[in-house]
Order: structure tokens, then sequence, then C-alpha cells
């Protein structure tokens, strides 16, 4: 396996929005580590307060937006964050904005991608179809700025 699938396969949705690689390898990740917020570990089950707690002490500087429609400071960049509800089945998922104004995500250790659950370009993440074969994102955390990587 090359280094380019290692770093593909270990890079989550968390690793991914936080990175400011163009692709999906986990390149320019400084710390490949950072695949759950904060000192979340060994949880079992994810609410937004977790991920809010987590991203701040992951990347100090990071703040939370009121909407979609706020932008980000000089030198962060906006992501999105939800977690699963399921019993048994708890789960956080995040999203980025990308230069151009789409959004995408990286759904584990498949490719990123640029559609919701339905298949649709994702516009907005908060208003698109999180319902996805294994886990429904249903309770959004928000809209988070944090520091381009």
């Amino acid at each position: 396996m090359s280094q380019s699938s290692i770093n593909k396969l270990s890079m989550n949705c968390y690793t991914y929005a936080i990175s400011d690689s163009d692709d999906d390898t986990g390149q320019t990740v400084t710390s490949p580590t950072l695949h759950i917020p904060g000192n979340n570990k060994h949880k079992t089950h994810y609410n937004c307060s977790d991920i809010m707690i987590g991203l701040m002490e992951d990347l100090p500087g990071t703040y939370k937006l009121e909407s979609n429609t706020s932008a980000c400071a000089t030198g962060f960049k906006k992501i999105f964050s939800a977690v699963s509800d399921e019993t048994g089945q708890n789960d956080f998922h995040f999203w980025r904005e990308d230069d151009n104004g789409t959004w995408s995500h990286k759904p584990g250790e498949r490719p990123r991608s640029f559609v919701d659950a339905s298949g649709n370009p994702i516009t907005n993440p908060e208003t698109s179809d999180r319902q996805f074969q294994h886990r429904n994102y249903i309770d959004t955390c928000g809209f988070y700025c944090v520091p381009r990587m």
C-alpha cells in the first residue's frame, strides 16, 4: 500500500475538515492524530458540547458562527458539524467549506464527497440531507471558524 493510500485511509471527516489540503490524502495535515476532537479519545457517545469543546482544545482561536451566511475572519475557514442520535450508532461528522464556496466532506475511509445523502451538491450542510445509509446526523452542532493549517 502506498503512503498516499495509507494517509487517505487514516484521514477521517474531522481530519479532512480541518485540513487545508485540496485532496483527501492528508499530505498537508500537520497532526494526523487528530481524528476525534479534543480529549474525547475514549468516548462512546458524542454530543455537540463535546464537539465544540474539542475543537477549541485542538485548534485554539476557533469560534462558533451564528449561521452559514456569516464569514470567517482572515486566516480562518468555515466548517460544520453534526452528530447522529441513534442508540448504539452515535457518531460525529464534519463538513468543510472549500475555497470555491462549495462544501465537501469525507465519509470515513471513502474519498471526499461534494454531495449529500440524496446525491445533491452541498450548498449548505445544515439544510442538506444528512441521513446516510448507516448514520443520520440529525443533531446540528453548527458552523465554526477554525484556523487554517
